[in-house]
């Protein structure tokens, strides 16, 4: 090859990854202008006073207190302020998650309010540990832990880990190291937040027992099959070509019987995105066309697939380009993306097909 010719097919490559730079800053841009949209549908103003239903019990706290940033005092540096990550609530206040509201026109969090309170009252502390105060009580204590993790209000959790390491010890290593122990997918921070997202469906005494292992049992739908049918609830975690993270759960059988099923505590979640995002993402089973019959569909020629759709689908080899996610049918695509859409086919992987680099399942028992 000579020096010209080197220099063309160099600047042919310049150009080629110029244009897929290109097209992921107009996907960026899109993204961006979703949330924009999504965010004026909820819009609530600086000094509006925001009022939540949680689990049957009423709260109202201002926007601010929300949305103020908590300073993280253990890594906190002479040069540099440190904050913590923004939390569940936060997210809520900037109108950037999809909400249910209940007849009142107030927020409503299916989950049990008993001490909601406890995570306000941090928050109106904006972190401040000196001005908040806990209970005595040891189970009180474990519950306000496991409730400022599924809010993810780190500080309080970094605060309990600290001040209460004796009776929070236990939960950590039932929601971390124990949860999916030896998983080739999750970091244990990962582990914690998928365990969080199943914590809804699931009693807490449940232990994974890894069934199916792709690296292990073959990148085909017959291993799947043998490993996992009729097995009870399920959860399968998988890691694209790509390192995106993402999968489903579903409390009904697998099976090769060529018919859907439905259950409505069926989920898929995002945990590692295309873009780099890192959000835990719960996506239900409640989309426009689920018909109160399509949460999964059981056929030999076919790995775990989810959704009338093929919400999400996994096609005979795995390891093939052929597996596909298409959100909005059976599942309720995030940020309003429609069935069909771009927005919905790459919301996993960036591109509506994908290569499976790893899967595993586990049977929640």
């Amino acid at each position: 090859m000579s020096r010209l010719q080197g220099l063309q097919q160099a600047i042919r490559q310049l150009n080629k990854e110029a244009e897929t730079w290109n097209e992921e800053m107009i996907k960026r841009e899109n993204m961006f202008y979703k949330i924009q949209e999504q965010a004026k549908k909820y819009n609530f103003k600086e000094g509006e006073i925001m009022r939540f239903n949680v689990g049957g019990r009423s709260f109202a706290v201002l926007k601010e207190t929300l949305t103020q940033r908590i300073k993280n005092f253990s890594r906190e540096r002479d040069d540099q302020d440190e904050y913590y990550e923004p939390h569940m609530l936060s997210i809520i206040a900037s109108g950037m998650h999809t909400l249910t509201l209940d007849k009142d026109g107030s927020i409503f969090i299916d989950r049990d309010g008993k001490y909601f309170g406890y995570i306000l009252n941090y928050l109106r502390c904006a972190g401040m540990i000196h001005n908040f105060s806990m209970p005595q009580d040891k189970h009180a204590v474990e519950c306000i832990y496991l409730e400022a993790r599924y809010y993810n209000v780190q500080g309080l959790m970094d605060y309990i880990e600290e001040e209460h390491a004796d009776v929070v010890e236990h939960l950590n290593e039932e929601y971390s190291v124990s949860m999916f122990k030896g998983s080739q997918i999750l970091t244990r921070d990962q582990g914690v937040k998928l365990w969080i997202m199943l914590s809804d469906v699931i009693s807490q005494k449940t232990k994974p027992s890894l069934l199916f292992r792709a690296s292990r049992d073959g990148f085909n739908a017959s291993q799947f099959h043998n490993k996992c049918d009729n097995k009870g609830a399920t959860v399968t975690i998988i890691k694209s070509s790509n390192d995106c993270i993402f999968g489903g759960y579903t409390p009904l059988n697998w099976n090769s019987n060529n018919a859907h099923q439905c259950n409505n505590q069926t989920f898929l979640f995002s945990l590692v995105r295309s873009n780099g995002e890192k959000t835990a993402v719960k996506i239900k089973n409640d989309g426009p066309q689920h018909g109160n019959q399509y949460s999964i569909y059981g056929v030999a020629g076919y790995g775990p697939t989810f959704g009338g759709g093929n919400d999400l689908l996994i096609c005979s080899d795995f390891s093939s380009n052929s597996n596909s996610c298409n959100l909005g049918h059976s599942f309720s695509c995030p940020n309003g993306y429609q069935f069909n859409t771009t927005q919905a086919q790459s919301y996993f992987t960036g591109s509506r097909n994908f290569t499976v680099r790893e899967m595993e399942v586990y049977q929640l028992t």
